[in-house]
């Protein structure tokens, strides 16, 4: 799930899947940004990502763990990217 604020080409808005599909239009989306990170930066980024996991597809504490790292290792990666452009 993404949260486009700021992208050159997507009107802002709530997108899913891939080819990117806008699901929810109407919004302060800026506003729902922070209110989603707890931050300013939610407000002020061009864009959130959302990694959704389900509680009961994971067996054990550590795919839990796993789980969050690789979503770190992801964010880490988009960032990188971002900061090449």
């Amino acid at each position: 799930v993404y949260l486009v604020l700021r992208v050159e080409g997507l009107k802002p808005g709530v997108y899913t899947g891939n080819p990117l599909a806008r699901v929810e239009e109407e919004g302060d989306w800026p506003r729902r940004g922070k209110l989603l990170t707890q931050q300013d930066l939610g407000q002020d980024c061009v864009f959130l990502v959302s990694i959704e996991a389900r509680e009961v597809l994971f067996e054990s504490s550590e795919d839990y763990f796993a789980a969050h790292v690789e979503a770190g290792v992801f964010g880490q990666l988009l960032y990188l990217e971002a900061e090449l452009v």
